[in-house]
């Protein structure tokens, strides 16, 4: 059972995350991952040493570089022996060239016989989804909206919404936001508490699908010297 406190850790992204910096750098977070889930994966690209990255199903990996250019990631479960292709199946990703900060969120794909998950790939460029930025990601079929701080916020069903800057400088905000349910006109609160504001963190927070009656979870990710 989860205490008051690890809620406030799970919402507020008061958690470990981890430090790098370069040119051009990726990051990786498989939230929600099941209990078999595969724990690492080796990264592909053109230029570059094949990396092997954590799949860590509540923090952000460390960052891995990213070659100059337009790249072409390819995941695999295992280093290649040599001169081996890599297979088709394998879960792949385009990082379009004037990406230079990403992220890339894991999902459960049972079908793909090379590694189970599919990506998605975020611009987190300081002009894009950048410093002091909150991005909620929402997996459920319901609304979510109300205050984060001053800014107003209306996560859509299977959608992204940005938040810029909730209050300026570091220190608290208020956090008020409900679930609507459109189907049956309910209106439910979902959480109303206190955060830690620091402009120089980013946090991805996601809504994630539960059973009736809560319909919807919070969980937050931060991510420190990006």
């Amino acid at each position: 059972m989860r205490t008051i406190k690890d809620c406030l850790l799970l919402l507020c992204g008061l958690a470990v995350s981890t430090v790098c910096s370069a040119d051009r750098v990726a990051r990786i977070i498989y939230y929600g991952a099941p209990t078999n889930a595969p724990q690492t994966t080796y990264v592909y690209q053109a230029d570059q040493e094949p990396q092997e990255i954590r799949l860590d199903s509540h923090n952000f990996s460390e960052s891995f570089d990213l070659s100059p250019g337009s790249n072409r990631l390819a995941f695999l479960p295992s280093l290649l022996t040599e001169d081996a292709p890599v297979p088709q199946a394998a879960p792949m990703l385009n990082i379009p060239e004037d990406w230079n900060k990403v992220l890339i969120l894991a999902f459960e794909d049972k079908e793909n016989p090379v590694l189970p998950i599919r990506l998605k790939a975020i611009n987190a460029n300081e002009n894009v989804f950048g410093s002091g930025d909150t991005l909620f990601v929402n997996f459920s079929d319901v609304t979510v909206a109300g205050y984060v701080g001053d800014k107003k916020l209306i996560s859509k069903p299977r959608s992204t919404a940005r938040i810029t800057n909730p209050r300026s400088g570091i220190g608290n905000y208020m956090i008020k936001l409900d679930v609507f349910e459109t189907d049956e006109n309910i209106r439910r609160r979902l959480v109303q508490q206190k955060c830690q504001y620091n402009p120089a963190m980013r946090v991805v927070t996601f809504f994630v699908p539960m059973p009736p009656p809560r319909k919807v979870k919070v969980y937050s990710a931060p991510i420190w010297d990006f």
